[in-house]
């Protein structure tokens, strides 16, 4: 039978006077201790939905029992707790939910039809999105499994094994300490494209390790875990869950944090063994899976799981830490009372009830929302670059349901919330004159960013001419040395013997040629000579290569080579890159940019440039003077490639577009006055040109502005270039929005 209007009407306009409301059977209470005050978990069995509430409202529910209204159980409550009562108004918002989520039953049957459409058809706009976005998966229930694991690993989390956590965390740190440098220089491999996949793995793998640390702390005092599974994250990174909530009845404040803790202490406690682990052993498969559940256990870990602001494990810690429970519902609750009294002039009193921290409840409130609004804009970007066009739609529909809401909720509070037009009418005036003089009076000046490295264009690369085992290095990083100055002697004996035979071999056919000519053996004199000129020239090549075994630097400058201390005793090949020699003054920063940050470079192609070095204090500053006009793929310096820890993907030349690409970086580092990549001389060009960018980029260069302390050759960071022109707030976002949704089209709708 359809139900007529009125039968589905919203139970918001029930008539509470006359409705018998009555608990269900399915629910149970638990008594817990917060700061000396008891508060009663309701759990409905069924559902395994759970609500941590105070005296007043379990008096309250309590007393509904299908033979009083809820106006009845408020005039009872009001009796027993007298200031401390619930007002009609708490009791109204508690009845709402309480039927929102089916704790409450109606007697009348009419009433029953109100609540079950109220379900089916009143559900959040974004509900049935945000199951498509973020499907959950689930995989069973856990319960036998974790409770025979519990007596093998429980022990981990017994007071003793905490304290041992404890010590290896502190060891782990300063084990840590002594090898940072180490540490920091290994993460620009670790975070290569190349090993994307294998951290994934072990984020995986230890997301399954803190879901079932969870389940053994909820066993382990006493609760159940009826499922585990698998939640998408925009149906692209996998999240683990347990259903752990059978811990929120837990009686013992500590239990109750010890369920909260269990995944990021089992993590930390990975993180640590994982420590030493990198830092003792000598295989690089090894050392890169240690390094990879650093990261993974310590960084991610504590920026997602131990972040209060979002429902994880850091939240709960925080609500049992200062003893408020349903922290994110009130601190929402708060959070809209704000909004309200400053955006519509709402004067009634803070919802909360007192002696629940309502400072501190209003900031989280305030400072949830705010991360609630960053998260949302960043799933909105991350959903609209899925699925080749289909993710803008899920985007689109995802931010007008969340329009559709607040256009809701706005209309709701001028309808039924008590809110006086009067008084809000000329808030929200205000607010909009504000927001409009921010967008169109304030002006800014965007700037784009792009990968910058420190290059010197007169540099001089030295390399190995003659094969030999190195004997001598006369010079050292930073020292200044001049042009013939000898900075390695090689030795290579074979050579030197070879040299003095052929020495001794011209001598004796100069002899013969000059014994012909005095017997007149005209024949065989021009034969000899041809043989003595061949000998001659033998030798001069002969000679060059032993006088190269003294590698002297090509012009004046600095040095800068790394490890030259190592070299005595090794043996370089000809062609061996040896160091470099630096002139004196400023380098050059290349830079690249994407296609986006182009356009500003080529709108203001005289404009500063500010660039930050990894690993450097301080800022940079530098003045564009050429920008390229056409982008290619052609790498500009090797310390920008992936493969050397750079910034910039690459891969293997290959095809005949590929082929024009690397003639065109030989042929623009072959000329130093037009290149595109200045300083590299053509065997480094060649070798440089053997991989290609992924994407086409554009390149300028930039003169440092700076004295002094100039960053040395291959250093590389981060460009931001500001327009000359400033603009206005308004125009830049709109034109900002404009592009993003360009770019995801172009890219959505590319053929594959």
């Amino acid at each position: 039978m359809k139900p007529s209007p009125t039968t589905a009407a919203d139970h918001a306009v029930l008539d509470w006077s006359r409705a018998h409301p009555r608990l269900r059977p399915e629910v149970r209470f638990t008594c817990q201790r917060l700061r000396n005050e008891a508060v009663y978990v309701a759990e409905d069995l069924i559902s395994r939905q759970y609500v941590q509430m105070g005296l007043p409202e379990y008096r309250f529910i309590r007393c509904l029992d299908g033979t009083r209204t809820p106006s009845e159980a408020l005039a009872h409550s009001a009796r027993i707790h007298g200031i401390t009562a619930l007002t009609s108004q708490d009791a109204s918002g508690l009845l709402k939910w309480l039927l929102d989520h089916q704790f409450l039953e109606l007697t009348s049957t009419g009433q029953a039809i109100r609540r079950d459409q109220h379900g089916t058809n009143h559900q959040p706009p974004l509900s049935w999105l945000s199951r498509i976005v973020f499907p959950k998966i689930p995989l069973g229930n856990p319960q036998e499994f974790l409770t025979r694991l519990s007596p093998w690993l429980g022990w981990t989390l017994s007071a003793p094994a905490s304290l041992g956590w404890l010590i290896l965390l502190l060891s782990a740190g300063w084990t840590l300490t002594g090898h940072w440098q180490v540490f920091a220089g290994a993460a620009a491999q670790a975070v290569l494209p190349a090993n994307w996949f294998f951290l994934f793995l072990v984020y995986v793998g230890l997301k399954v390790i803190h879901e079932i640390w969870h389940g053994l702390a909820t066993v382990r005092h006493g609760g159940t875990v009826p499922e585990w599974g698998i939640q998408l994250f925009a149906l692209v990174t996998p999240l683990s869950y347990v259903d752990a909530s059978s811990s929120w009845r837990f009686p013992s404040k500590r239990a109750r944090m010890q369920v909260a803790f269990a995944g990021i202490y089992i993590e930390l406690a990975l993180a640590a063994v994982s420590v030493f682990v990198w830092a003792h052993t000598s295989s690089a498969f090894l050392g890169t899976l240690a390094w990879n559940t650093i990261f993974a256990a310590s960084t991610i870990t504590l920026l997602f799981n131990a972040n209060p602001l979002m429902r994880f494990d850091g939240y709960f810690l925080v609500s049992e830490i200062a003893g408020v429970p349903n922290l994110a519902t009130r601190g929402r609750q708060a959070a809209h009372w704000f909004c309200r009294r400053l955006f519509l002039g709402d004067s009634r009193p803070f919802p909360d009830q007192a002696g629940l921290r309502p400072v501190f409840v209003t900031v989280y409130g305030i400072m949830a929302l705010a991360w609630q609004i960053i998260v949302m804009i960043g799933i909105l970007a991350l959903v609209a670059g899925l699925f080749r066009g289909i993710g803008l739609v899920l985007a689109a529909l995802m931010l007008g349901g969340i329009l559709m809401g607040l256009l809701k909720g706005l209309a709701n509070l001028f309808r039924r919330g008590g809110i006086r037009p009067g008084r809000a009418l000329p808030r929200l005036v205000l607010t909009l004159v504000l927001l409009g003089s921010a967008l169109t009076l304030v002006k800014v000046h965007p700037g784009a960013k792009a990968v910058a490295v420190a290059s010197h264009p007169e540099k001089a690369i030295v390399r190995v001419e003659s094969p030999g085992l190195v004997r001598e290095v006369n010079c050292a990083e930073g020292d200044r040395v001049f042009a013939g100055q000898i900075l390695l002697r090689l030795e290579n004996q074979e050579l030197e013997t070879q040299l003095e035979r052929l020495r001794l071999d011209v001598r004796m056919s100069s002899q013969r040629v000059r014994l012909y000519l005095r017997e007149k053996q005209l024949a065989a004199q021009q034969a000899e000579k041809k043989l003595f000129d061949g000998l001659v020239e033998k030798e001069r090549i002969l000679s060059q290569q032993v006088t190269a075994l003294e590698v002297r630097a090509p012009r004046d400058g600095i040095i800068h080579g790394d490890s030259l201390a190592d070299f005595p005793g090794r043996f370089l090949h000809a062609g061996d890159r040896v160091l470099m020699v630096i002139p004196p003054g400023p380098p050059e920063f290349l830079i690249s940019a994407s296609q986006e940050a182009a356009e500003t470079l080529l709108r203001f192609p005289d404009s500063e440039v500010t660039v930050r070095l990894r690993g450097r204090p301080g800022e940079w500053h530098a003045h564009l003077h050429r920008v390229e006009t056409r982008a290619t793929t052609a790498l500009p310096h090797p310390a920008l490639a992936s493969t050397a820890g750079g910034p910039l993907i690459v891969r293997r030349t290959a095809g005949s577009d590929s082929e024009r690409e690397r003639g065109l970086a030989i042929e623009t580092t072959a000329r130093s006055e037009q290149a595109h990549f200045a300083g590299a001389d053509r065997r480094e060009a060649q070798s440089q040109s053997s991989d290609e960018l992924v994407d086409p980029r554009f390149y300028a260069r930039a003169t440092v502005s700076a004295t002094g302390n100039y960053p040395l050759e291959g250093e590389w960071g981060y460009a931001r270039f500001a327009s000359a022109v400033g603009e206005r707030l308004g125009p830049h976002l709109w034109r900002s929005l404009q592009d993003w949704i360009k770019n995801k089209i172009q890219k959505n709708t590319k053929p594959a």
